[in-house]
């Protein structure tokens, strides 16, 4: 496993070029979105990776801040920004504001496990959102080798989000927030 992490460039004409530049985050890397997570106007990298193999079961949120004018691609300086679980080394992720106060929140899929990380001010509190159910077969399902994706599917101004999981179950999960 490995937890390279590199970034392609658009040129422009439907070509993306590698930056030649990748930096190990660890063990493994999963997880993985872009979000402006300090609000000055460009976009930012989250990743979920184990910090080494001798530590495979303590995932963390990593930032790699990115700021204009500086080349992206000089990954080598990162944030963590939160030891996310016990449990296992990587996750799904997906970046939101679930209760619209400009901060970066995120939903992440550990196994079969949704969880929100609800940023407060700069401290996240983990919240478990659900548990997936099993299939009728038996088998779990399993969001680390599925996917997240946010929008406002109901349009209510809340960031709502779908879940995928390894059995290809599609769930829509409305955010409901009252603030």
């Amino acid at each position: 496993m490995s937890g390279k992490v590199e970034l392609f460039t658009n040129d422009g004409n439907a070509f993306f070029r590698s930056s030649n530049n990748s930096y190990d985050f660890g063990y493994a890397s999963r997880g993985l979105c872009s979000v402006d997570y300090d609000s000055d106007e460009d976009i930012d990298v989250i990743i979920i990776s184990s910090k080494n193999k001798n530590d495979r079961y303590n995932g963390n949120i990593f930032l790699k801040e990115n700021d204009v004018g500086v080349n992206l691609t000089d990954i080598s300086t990162t944030t963590s920004i939160k030891n996310i679980s016990n449990l296992v080394n990587s996750a799904s992720i997906a970046s939101m504001d679930y209760d619209r106060d400009n901060d970066i929140d995120f939903i992440v899929g550990i196994m079969n496990r949704i969880y929100l990380y609800l940023n407060n001010g700069g401290s996240f509190n983990r919240l478990l959102i659900c548990i997936l159910p099993r299939s009728n077969e038996g088998f779990g399902d399993n969001i680390t080798y599925g996917g997240l994706t946010v929008g406002d599917f109901n349009g209510d101004g809340f960031d709502d989000f779908v879940v995928g999981g390894s059995l290809g179950i599609i769930r829509l999960f409305m955010n409901r927030a009252k603030i």
